[in-house]
């Protein structure tokens, strides 16, 4: 009966507009004369019927019922500035009786009694109002009237926290309903960001100062999460010339607020309370300072105020501490960030650097459990972004800290090296390893000197990485069903094959030569981790303009062999701790025919089998004008150019059998000859079949150019194993090899070369 009657109510002409009268007409009061509380609680139930109505029928509301809503919601209407009066006035009501215990986690501000504070009551119900129908019928909310219920929000958040104490369920009711308001309606919340940047400013240095032990942690949370929204709101309303004035005047009280938010986090620790919410608050503070650093161009604006508070100290202890007692690992991964952040700049990395890092960093994280624990394990992969990102940063400077985290970390890396074997999803993890890795073998000799052991596992690691990557990389389609099966969506065929090629050394002729959309990512980090353990083997390797000038010669003891010979595909159920040159020709044969698919026959006959996983259906000229092409070219330089260190100098060297050299020499030249034809082909048809060879006169400016057309035998020996003239001028390619500026017509240039040295040392 009760609903019957409810639903004639409802259907009543004029029900909704006789109902809500109070909430937009004048109540007749004379100036200065406050309503009674029997019409603020009215106010107050009105105000929950509607946010009742509109929940319960998520916004689908009668039009009689929408047009009281809009007349409510209008910024002229009087309801709205009955709130921003009520707003502006209700602090001063809340008695002491009513002041709720700081620590009280249990405060329910929607079941506040309103016979103890009506006007408290009535600011409870315009949340819940506010909220209900900021989701469920945002549309009734005009620009103008966002920005004027935000602003009297903010601006009465800051009158409350002035007070000593600030009453703390009122200001729970506002800090909650800014931070909602304000997610929900982004940029509408004011048309002057900088005010809005300055009053939040205010809000932070009054929290900060003096208020912060008085203010309930709901309040904490809720006020710092709005101080996060309005910085990555702000990024899109602020001028480039105004932000780090702006700005400048939150890292003060920020900082504050971290150290205070750090020692109450420790407290609730040491008691073994790791689920407290002032850890929450610490974390959130840590993204807070993060974002805002990342919003600065020059260093010196905000290191002044980390140094002031000594906060990289503070940072390193915390995130030590949590390490050596195994707690609050996701509050450690977000120490981490924030140090990511201050390590991409160079007075960062110098502040950092003057820490002992391998003290308050490297030991703990090494003594951390290797368990299946994924928050642990993202701490570690993040401690070695944190190590590449400083020796990125500080270069030499970096480099002995950063060898001796590569020394405590080396055997947790390399069970993550050696996981992506049986588990594809752990490649982005080896993407990460792969790349510290690479920086560290542009100082290959400082890291011999100083701990050789960690040098000689990340070397056998790395061939096992470029075998398996290229093995994959040959296989795109069993790439792509490799990644289903592994997420749980792969269907029978994608099982099938899997278990069908995982058990064969042969590539397949049904492969197919189109890589899968959900497979190029994962495509794009073999290739990166084939890229970065190239360069490792390149560092151990002599150099190939030495090789050619002949200065190798000299103290030939110092290098070594580092390719077996053996000329087989890579497959994916062998590893190996030492390469072949089977292996790097099956990659360089896979790059080679990504970028030059279109009209390309098989290099060779040994590789019939072999597939190009194709990048789209881009253009068919050989240009570079992608990231994708650009990282293959990059790939098949580095691959071509240990094949010619490591065949030139075992050639020369090494005590070979004379078979053997000539096998080597044969199988070298016939697959780098086809390699070298392949694009060749491709290049000419580019052209209009017109030949690649450059003129006389580019020939000879190249010759002026080329470090290897002034350099002479040593000893008066050829330095090539042949005894023959050396290669026409081109280009080195140990400097060739850039990412970011490679063009097609260096690429060529490369190519050329190569085959002007194999005319010379392998026929």
């Amino acid at each position: 009966g009760s609903l019957l009657a409810t639903r004639h109510l409802k259907d009543t002409q004029d029900f909704w507009s006789n109902l809500c009268w109070p909430l937009y007409e004048d109540s007749n009061n004379k100036e200065g004369e406050t309503e009674d509380g029997r019409t603020t609680e009215l106010k107050a139930y009105i105000l929950r019927i509607l946010a009742s109505e509109v929940y319960t029928w998520k916004g689908k509301v009668a039009p009689e019922m929408s047009k009281v809503l809009d007349k409510i919601c209008s910024e002229s209407s009087t309801s709205l500035k009955t709130w921003c009066h009520d707003a502006m006035s209700s602090s001063a009501k809340e008695s002491s009786a009513n002041q709720t215990a700081i620590n009280d986690e249990t405060i329910d501000l929607e079941k506040i009694d309103p016979m103890e504070d009506t006007n408290l009551f009535l600011q409870s119900s315009w949340k819940i109002f506010l909220l209900v129908l900021t989701k469920d019928l945002p549309s009734c909310f005009s620009p103008a009237a966002c920005n004027l219920t935000f602003t009297v929000t903010i601006k009465k958040l800051m009158n409350v926290l002035r007070d000593d104490p600030p009453p703390v369920r009122l200001t729970l009711l506002l800090s909650e309903t800014a931070v909602t308001l304000n997610r929900r309606w982004q940029t509408k919340c004011t048309a002057n960001m900088v005010e809005l940047c300055k009053d939040m400013a205010t809000v932070l240095d009054i929290v900060s100062s003096a208020s912060w032990s008085s203010i309930h942690p709901r309040s904490r949370v809720a006020i710092i999460a709005l101080a996060l929204s309005i910085l990555r709101s702000s990024q899109f309303k602020l001028d480039a010339s105004e932000e780090p004035s702006v700005l400048a005047t939150w890292l003060a009280p920020t900082v504050r607020i971290l150290g205070l938010s750090f020692r109450q986090a420790e407290n609730q620790l040491a008691q073994g309370n790791q689920a407290c919410i002032d850890l929450q608050i610490s974390e959130l503070v840590l993204s807070l300072l993060q974002t805002l650093i990342s919003r600065f161009t020059q260093d010196r604006s905000w290191l002044s105020e980390l140094h002031h508070e000594a906060s990289i100290q503070l940072l390193l202890a915390a995130a030590s501490t949590c390490c050596k007692h195994k707690v609050a690992a996701n509050f450690v991964k977000k120490i981490l960030q924030l140090l990511l952040e201050i390590a991409s700049s160079q007075s960062g990395t110098a502040a950092l650097l003057t820490h002992e890092l391998a003290q308050q960093l490297w030991l703990p994280v090494s003594d951390l459990p290797t368990t299946a624990d994924t928050e642990w394990h993202d701490v570690l992969m993040m401690t070695v972004e944190f190590a590449t990102v400083l020796l990125r940063t500080g270069r030499t400077h970096a480099l002995k800290t950063t060898i001796t985290a590569m020394a405590l970390l080396s055997d947790k890396l390399v069970a993550d090296l050696v996981k992506i074997k049986t588990d594809i999803k752990s490649v982005g993890d080896c993407v990460t390893i792969a790349r510290l890795i690479s920086l560290l073998s542009n100082h290959v000799s400082l890291w011999r000197a100083e701990h050789l052991p960690s040098l000689m596992v990340m070397y056998r690691c790395s061939c096992a990485l470029i075998h398996h990557s290229s093995a994959l990389l040959m296989r795109p389609s069993y790439l792509g069903s490799l990644l289903k099966v592994s997420q749980g969506s792969g269907t029978e065929e994608d099982t099938a094959r899997c278990r069908k090629i995982s058990t064969t050394s042969s590539v397949p002729d049904t492969e197919l030569e189109s890589l899968p959309p959900e497979a190029a990512t994962a495509h794009s980090q073999l290739l990166d981790i084939a890229l970065s353990c190239l360069s490792l083997l390149l560092a151990l390797s002599p150099p190939l303009s030495g090789l050619l000038k002949g200065d190798v010669m000299l103290d030939p003891g110092q290098w070594e062999p580092l390719l077996s010979l053996s000329f087989g595909n890579p497959t994916l159920e062998e590893t190996e701790e030492e390469s072949s040159y089977g292996t790097l020709l099956a990659l360089a044969n896979t790059c080679v025919r990504s970028l030059t698919r279109d009209h390309a026959r098989s290099p060779s006959p040994g590789r019939a089998g072999l597939t190009t996983p194709t990048l789209g259906t881009r253009s068919s000229q050989l240009t570079l004008d992608t990231p994708e092409k650009r990282q293959l070219n990059v790939v098949l330089e580095k691959s071509i150019t240990l094949i010619l260190c490591q065949s030139i100098f075992t050639l020369s060297h090494s005590s070979l059998a004379s078979r053997d050299k000539q096998l080597l020499k044969r199988e070298i030249g016939a697959e780098l000859g086809s390699i070298t034809d392949t694009w060749k082909r491709q290049f000419s048809s580019r052209h209009g079949g017109k030949s690649p060879a450059p003129s006389s006169a580019s020939s000879r400016s190249a010759a002026v150019r080329s470090p290897l057309s002034a350099s002479t035998p040593a000893r008066g020996k050829s330095p090539l194993p042949g005894g023959g003239p050396p290669p026409s001028p081109s280009p080195q390619p140990g400097i060739a090899v850039d990412c970011g500026k490679r063009s097609g017509g260096s690429g060529d240039q490369f190519m050329r070369f190569v085959a002007n040295l194999i005319s010379n040392v392998y026929k």
